[in-house]
């Protein structure tokens, strides 16, 4: 099965509300953020996605598997409390949380590495997004079974948000 390219043009995941009925969560994000304005003055919601990139040897038949990468994608309901603490219950991006970089779904794969772990919020309500990171977690220990499932525990972020960035109108 192919996917679309997950590494340039991500759609976000808009989510109006905490997540609606899915099968259980094994990763929660925890943790604090940043605005660069004022805190909100309730609870936001949004949604995030965490996009890991890896190597390892891909045992699917894929174009690309010689190569080892592999870009693994969970998506969540991101809820911010007033307090600026953030929760969000990741599950795995469908139609399977990891692809090669050419976008064919990878099942088998022997994780040799995490090389990175991009966070990327969105608070449509505010008109935000943002960034995160993990605060000590390295992932160093990831095998398939923990990718294909998305079962990471909780990882302790942080996140900075920043209002949407639009291009100027043109004058007509």
């Amino acid at each position: 099965m192919k996917r679309a390219s997950l590494a340039i043009g991500i759609a976000m995941v808009v989510a109006g509300g905490p997540a609606g009925a899915r099968d259980e969560s094994y990763t929660e994000l925890f943790g604090g953020t940043a605005f660069l304005s004022r805190l909100p003055d309730g609870p936001v919601y949004g949604s995030v996605r965490v996009i890991m990139y890896g190597h390892g040897y891909i045992s699917d038949d894929c174009p690309d598997a010689k190569a080892g990468r592999f870009v693994a994608e969970y998506d969540g309901a991101l809820e911010v409390d007033a307090d600026g603490i953030m929760r969000a219950q990741l599950y795995p991006h469908e139609p399977g949380p990891v692809a090669t970089p050419g976008g064919c779904i990878a099942t088998t794969i022997d994780v040799q590495q995490i090389d990175g772990i991009r966070i990327e919020p969105y608070l449509p309500g505010l008109d935000m997004t943002g960034f995160g990171w993990l605060e000590w977690q390295t992932l160093t220990a990831v095998d398939n079974t923990m990718l294909q499932d998305g079962k990471f525990g909780t990882l302790y972020t942080s996140m900075a948000f920043e209002p949407v960035q639009r291009p100027p109108e043109v004058a007509q």
